[in-house]
Formats: structure tokens, C-alpha cells, sequence
């Protein structure tokens, strides 16, 4: 009895321990700390080691991280992190990638946070593509389910604007899916506004072109908006007239009824083309009744460049992403930096891209 005795204290200790290790016993402030380290270690193996391109150690550090998981959000950090590597890593890796994605949407088939804009746009295809499965696209990915939920939260969704310049109507037509995602990105700024990610409306549209539906108009924006959850699109047109003048129209309707709520234009010159985007977000938000505070107007103000050359190459890279030919989408981004060594935006492409065109 004593032997046994002896024994039985032992595995108390040891499971004790293991629960210490794992956070269990531990006070509020000791489980804060612990939940911290192990958010500083999924930081440094996407942060350090995927952007160093250092693949393998990224995946070691992340497989580690299972013993210390303590919540289910953790062990899907950990599967994004390995999703994300294995997806960078080449098409042989996919099928890993896809497997790790399939882990995470067992765990929380609407999981808050996810796809992130770091994302590999094929991952994110292979994501949606599941969503769709489960009739869950309509589902928001960027924010809490818990935050959508609140009435003062409209969800918005822009769609590639037609080219109808008269002048370098060629050169410019990836301008379209680049103005789509200026307003994307300033619309995004706004508290009271939850966009539906660029990925994700691509990823609707192939999929209505496969069955056909390929002429857009206002009955095709609606049926977009339902299928993607978004309260209003945003679609429209710009034109180049000449050297001197640009015109950019910007159209919102309410996927509910089709109303159209927003019909509005500005018109500058070429080289004004974010000055242009802007103000019409501004008068977006001003239609659909958000008051902007002062920090939200200080934000729409920024970015962008003086320079239409370097916003069409930045299109034009779009387009590659979209291709998943990440090796020329940063070429373009880069031939645009040179263009104009503030173009924030096109840093930060360059950034996100790094990791996925090793030599």
C-alpha cells in the first residue's frame, strides 16, 4: 500500500504540474502572462522567421507551440501559422496548407480573424472555397461575428470599375481593380463600415462567370451583395479624357432592394486620381448617414500618390496577385516604389510578398 501510495502522490504531482504548465492553475495575471508568451512565439515564427523566409524554423516553432496551446483560438494561431508557410513554400506544399485550413475550420467554422490580408491569395481561394461549401461566404472574415452583429454596422462590398477613357484607355485598364481597392482601403478606415474583403468579391465573381453570369450591371451588384452578406455595393466607372482632365463615378446600391442610395462624380486631373477616390468616399459616407470623426478623415486623407503611372502599375499588380503570380505582382509594386518612393501602399504589397517569390 505504501508503494502504491508513493505512486499515486507522484501522478498528482506530475498532473498538478502539467495543468501549472498549461495555465490551469495559474491566477489571472500568471495566465495574462503566459497567453502573452505564447503570442510572442506565434509572432516570431510568422514575424521573424516566415518574413526571413526561414520556412522550416517557422514550422518547427509553430509545431512546438501545441504543447503550450491553451485555447482553442490558440491552436488555430498555430494552424494558421502553418497554413500560411506551407502555402508559401509551392504548389508541392498546397495540399499540406489545405489540410492545416481544414483543421481550423473543424475547430471554428466561423473563426473571427481569418483569412488576414497576409494571407497567400491562394490560401485564401482554398478558404473560400470551403466557406462556399458550407454556404457560409455570406459570413464576415475580418471582424468578430459578436461586432457585425451590432445595427450600426454596414457591411460593404466594392466591385472593379469600368474603363471608359477615351485617352491611354489600354495602359489603364487594370485601373478598374486598382480603384476598386483605394476605396477599399479608405472605406476600411471607417469605424461604423465593415468591408467585405477585394479576395473574396474575386472569388464570387469567378465563380458567377463559370456559371455564366459574366455582363455586371445593377442586378448583378445586388445579387454579389447577397451572396457575400454585404449591405450596399459600391460600383462605378472612370474615364481619362485627356492629359488634363479624369472623371471618376461612384455608385452605391442597397443590396436589399436595389436602391440606388449613392450617385456621385468628381472630376480632376489625372495625376489627382486618390484626391478624386477620396472625396467621393467621403461623400459615401456622408449618404449613407456615418458622421466621420476626425481621425477617420485624417486617415481617408492619406496615401496614395501623385503619380497615375505608379496607381496603374500598382493595379497591375493586383492583377498578378490574382493570377498568383507573385514573382511579377512585386515587380510591379516595386516599379511603382521607384515611381514614387512614398507610395506607402506599394510597401507594403512588397512587404506581404516577400516572403512568397524566394529565389
Amino acid at each position: 500500500m505504501h508503494f502504491f501510495a508513493k505512486i499515486s502522490v507522484r501522478i498528482f504531482l506530475v498532473f498538478v504540474l502539467a495543468l501549472t504548465f498549461l495555465g490551469f492553475g495559474l491566477s489571472p495575471q500568471a495566465r495574462g502572462q503566459a497567453a502573452q508568451s505564447f503570442q510572442a512565439q506565434v509572432n516570431k515564427a510568422f514575424n521573424y522567421y516566415y518574413q526571413d523566409l526561414e520556412y522550416e524554423k517557422a514550422i518547427e516553432l509553430a509545431e512546438s507551440l501545441f504543447e503550450i496551446a491553451q485555447t482553442r483560438q490558440d491552436t488555430i494561431a498555430i494552424y494558421e501559422v502553418l497554413s500560411i508557410v506551407n502555402a508559401a513554400m509551392g504548389k508541392k506544399y498546397h495540399q499540406q496548407a489545405e489540410q492545416y485550413l481544414k483543421k481550423m475550420i473543424e475547430l471554428d467554422p466561423i473563426n473571427c480573424g481569418v483569412p488576414t490580408e497576409y494571407w497567400p491569395d491562394d490560401l485564401k481561394h482554398m478558404w473560400y472555397s470551403h466557406q462556399a461549401s458550407m454556404n457560409l461566404l455570406a459570413q464576415a472574415t475580418y471582424a468578430c461575428v459578436d461586432t457585425l452583429q451590432s445595427p450600426e454596422i454596414q457591411t460593404i462590398a466594392v466591385l472593379n470599375f469600368d474603363n471608359t477613357s477615351v485617352e491611354d484607355h489600354e495602359k489603364l485598364e487594370p485601373l478598374g481593380k486598382g480603384l476598386a481597392a483605394f476605396f477599399l482601403t479608405d472605406l476600411n478606415k471607417i469605424t461604423k463600415l465593415q468591408i467585405v474583403e477585394r479576395e473574396k468579391i474575386n472569388y464570387v465573381i469567378e465563380e458567377l462567370k463559370r456559371q455564366g453570369s459574366i455582363y455586371f450591371d445593377q442586378k448583378t451588384a445586388v445579387k454579389i451583395g447577397k451572396l457575400l452578406g454585404a449591405h450596399t455595393m459600391v460600383f462605378g466607372s472612370f474615364m481619362k479624357l485627356d492629359s488634363r482632365h479624369m472623371r471618376v463615378d461612384a455608385r452605391v446600391v442597397k443590396t436589399e432592394t436595389g436602391e440606388i442610395l449613392v450617385a456621385e462624380s468628381e472630376e480632376g486631373r489625372p495625376k489627382d486620381i486618390f484626391k478624386l477616390e477620396k472625396n467621393l468616399v467621403m461623400k459615401i459616407s456622408k449618404a449613407l448617414d456615418i458622421e466621420l470623426n476626425k481621425e477617420e478623415k485624417e486617415e481617408i486623407g492619406l496615401g496614395g500618390t501623385e503619380f497615375l503611372d505608379a496607381a496603374t502599375l500598382f493595379a497591375k499588380g493586383l492583377e498578378y496577385q490574382d493570377q498568383f503570380d507573385y514573382k511579377n505582382a512585386y515587380k510591379c509594386y516595386e516599379e511603382a516604389v521607384k515611381m514614387d518612393p512614398d507610395y506607402t501602399e506599394a510597401k507594403e504589397k512588397m512587404e506581404m510578398l516577400r516572403p512568397l517569390i524566394r529565389s
